[in-house]
């Protein structure tokens, strides 16, 4: 008997464990603080701009290579001249480096601009959560000298004029 209670014990521990390693479920994920927007303003000294890459293989990667033409028209068509200037906004995303595990899963919370809901001038720009694939990240690279500051003057920048380009601070 104090066996198969010791034995019972250890499968339920086992199974704890397993649910513990896999993390959250696409549905608690949906609901947890990582999947909600957040505002431009509450961008601050926690957050790290970056440009992040993946690798082929599906997913994300692939879905940004087939998006960029269009995006390239859309950033041209807000900047006339400027597209790469606008683009260069377009293409930074804020992390407080924060990683969550879904459905066995290991990602990096992201937040990139929506660019295709920029609001109407005067208004803050919302980020909307991304999750990227610690196993499918081929660069991540900190775009130094960009501040939340910055970052919110060249988007009201863009709002105004149509041209974006987050300015490093010195």
């Amino acid at each position: 008997m104090l066996k198969q209670s010791r034995m019972f014990v250890g499968v339920v521990c086992a199974m704890a464990l397993c649910s513990l390693s896999s993390g959250m479920t696409i549905k608690e994920y949906l609901h947890s603080k990582y999947a909600k927007p957040i505002s431009v303003n509450q961008l601050d000294s926690s957050y790290t701009p970056v440009k992040v890459s993946t690798g082929g293989g599906g997913g994300l990667g692939d879905l940004m290579g087939g998006m960029m033409p269009f995006i390239g028209m859309f950033a041209g068509a807000m900047a006339g001249d400027n597209a790469m200037d606008a683009m260069g906004a377009i293409m930074i995303s804020w992390t407080k480096g924060e990683t969550v595990s879904v459905e066995g899963g290991k990602y990096v919370v992201v937040y990139k601009l929506d660019f295709m809901s920029m609001p109407k001038t005067g208004q803050a720009a919302r980020l909307t959560p991304t999750l990227v694939s610690t196993t499918g990240i081929s660069e991540l690279s900190v775009q130094a000298g960009v501040t939340p500051s910055s970052y919110r003057k060249s988007l009201i920048k863009a709002q105004s004029t149509g041209k974006a380009k987050p300015t490093p601070e010195k």
